[in-house]
């Protein structure tokens, strides 16, 4: 049973054997009112990881490898890094350091900052591709990768 598969012959056949164009959003929805509020459009639908953060702040990683930094209550961007920095990134927070485990197995400390990208440190984590959230527990980190688990400890 391939969930692949099956959803691309459902799409096929839904849209009469034409594929719909790639495309993503960020929808911020109001579930009160049950309607959006705000929407970003991106033009695949392969974008990383998101998280929020006190002061009205959105992170994302998106597809075209770029962090962006967003304001939560209206979707307005306040900053975007330079491309390449975050392609089909893992993101997590704790505190006010961002964690980004890119594919590549690189994990990017990233200082949680309103106006712009702000990089403390990158470290190479694993020895192969790594797909999957970073875990933080405390002073450790815990990295998953094609083969193994390994555990960092942040001094």
């Amino acid at each position: 049973w391939n969930t692949y598969t099956d959803t691309i012959y459902a799409l096929l056949e839904q849209f009469n054997g034409e594929l719909p164009p790639d495309r993503g959003f960020i929808k911020a929805w109001d579930p009160v009112q049950q309607k959006t509020v705000w929407e970003i459009e991106h033009p695949g639908f392969w974008n990383g990881g998101m998280l929020t953060a006190a002061g009205n702040l959105l992170f994302q990683g998106t597809g075209a490898g770029r962090f962006v930094a967003y304001a939560a209550d209206s979707g307005k961007v306040l900053w975007k890094s330079e491309p390449r920095q975050a392609a089909h990134a893992a993101i997590t927070r704790a505190g006010n350091t961002i964690f980004s485990l890119e594919d590549d197995s690189e994990l990017v400390v990233i200082r949680l900052n309103k106006e712009r990208f702000e990089p403390v440190a990158r470290y190479k984590v694993a020895g192969s591709d790594t797909w999957t959230q970073p875990v933080i527990s405390g002073n450790r980190i815990f990295v998953k990768d094609v083969t193994s688990l390994t555990l960092w400890t942040i001094n």
